[in-house]
């Protein structure tokens, strides 16, 4: 059986209870509903015919979190986080 790791992650911590900083920075502890992969490619320089049509560029990954009471949190993909129960 093949398994995505987002896919293991959500099936990990969905219903565990976490602790993190809101936006309002306000520790809060929240109930896990799901966890999603998030990629965004960044164009740092243009491709021009200089640097033979590559410019600089970096994939910036992420794991977003939604909380049961609908809101989110973005961790990088190195970050800990604060699984309570």
């Amino acid at each position: 059986m093949k398994k995505k790791l987002v896919d293991i992650l959500n099936d990990a911590l969905a219903g565990k209870q976490c602790k993190h900083q809101n936006e309002h920075y306000r520790e809060v502890t929240l109930e896990i509903e799901s966890v999603r992969a998030d990629s965004r490619h960044v164009q740092v320089t243009p491709d021009t015919q200089a640097n033979d049509w590559y410019g600089e560029s970096y994939t910036d990954r992420s794991i977003e979190v939604t909380f049961v009471d609908g809101s989110k949190k973005k961790f990088e993909i190195d970050s800990e986080i604060d699984i309570i129960s």
